[in-house]
């Protein structure tokens, strides 16, 4: 127990036991380690008698060991380090290097290619509104530009923008975070005075400034609230706000027309879901949307449907597939609401 004890490799458990062996007559005839005790190394017979493997024990020096390792390596083998070697040297010294003067080495260079290289250029984690961006479905959302140096671009700092207006793309931040804390008390009478009123409130909670306050319009609140699809919200059996989720689906699936690696790679998906509602027993995914239909189709939602359609459809199956996957129920219907004209669009 003591030698086992003290043992600082595997060699130092194997070597006491290997001594004992019948076949290790060559090891007890030179000085190993004064670590092998000598009650060891003569109890040639403790195993004698049990031992079952056979064993070749050969002493080489550490020169021998050297041209043995040496005459197996092949002329390949040689070769091709000696190629490495002179190619790493001439790394080292700063010379050229001329690649046709090591032939083998140019050719694994100029051959080989990383097999995964589509992952080298996919995001292994994705948004929503990243992945309907990449479908060509952008949302309408200008933003002020400043060139620097280059050819980059960036957007311009709010304190140094001449104009205080939000942008839309924050306007739609403020509408999303009114309907997330808004009462939706399905008794109350739902006005333009009580929607002021909430304003006020959320901005005494710090879940609004009086600058984001100001591009709410208190009408578009109201006619959706008391609109059927308002109601049914108000008084839902079930009902969820910004409901965040995160599930996996294959990179082939998701980048179908860029995918060439034929690995099996995930995509992590992540969003969030304006609303989740349950209806007499069914489950309704609710999306709102703040598009300028009035100025942008002339406020003709017969314009306006193919394009809208077309740029939030893949938003909504995959909130769909989402929810379907990870709460295991199924959605009745998607929704997309549209706060300027009160438009409703089902998918």
């Amino acid at each position: 127990d003591y030698i086992r004890a003290e043992a600082n490799h595997y060699m130092d458990w194997i070597g006491p036991a290997l001594v004992r062996h019948h076949q290790a007559d060559k090891l007890r005839q030179v000085k190993l380690s004064d670590e092998i005790s000598e009650d060891i190394a003569q109890d040639k017979d403790l195993t004698h008698n049990r031992a079952r493997s056979t064993w070749q024990i050969t002493i080489l020096t550490d020169r021998e060991l050297d041209e043995l390792i040496t005459q197996e390596t092949t002329e390949e083998e040689q070769l091709q380090e000696s190629q490495r070697l002179e190619f790493l040297e001439q790394i080292k010294e700063g010379k050229p290097i001329i690649l046709n003067q090591i032939s083998d080495l140019e050719s694994t260079i100029s051959e080989w290619s990383y097999p995964n290289q589509s992952a080298t250029s996919h995001r292994a984690k994705q948004s929503v509104s990243e992945l309907k961006k990449l479908h060509h479905q952008e949302e309408e959302t200008p933003i002020s530009w400043k060139q620097r140096k280059g050819d980059s671009y960036y957007p311009v700092p709010r304190f140094m923008s001449k104009s205080k207006k939000l942008t839309s793309a924050e306007h739609g931040t403020v509408m999303h975070a009114f309907m997330q804390h808004v009462e939706l008390n399905r008794d109350a009478d739902v006005t333009v005075e009580w929607v002021q009123l909430q304003i006020q409130g959320l901005i005494l909670r710090e879940l609004l400034t009086e600058e984001q306050a100001k591009s709410i319009v208190p009408q578009e609140i109201v006619t959706f609230l008391n609109s059927d699809l308002g109601l049914r919200i108000r008084m839902a059996e079930r009902l969820e706000r910004e409901l965040q989720f995160t599930f996996v689906k294959s990179a082939a699936e998701v980048y179908e027309n860029s995918w060439s690696s034929n690995e099996q790679e995930l995509v992590l998906i992540h969003g969030v879901i304006d609303a989740l509602f349950q209806d007499n027993g069914k489950w309704y995914l609710l999306d709102y949307k703040t598009d300028n239909i009035t100025n942008t189709f002339q406020g003709d939602p017969s314009k306006a449907e193919p394009v809208i359609r077309t740029r939030y459809e893949e938003q909504l199956r995959l909130y769909k597939q989402a929810i379907e996957q990870i709460w295991g129920i199924s959605i009745e219907k998607s929704i997309l609401y549209l706060f300027d004209g009160g438009h409703i669009m089902e998918f």
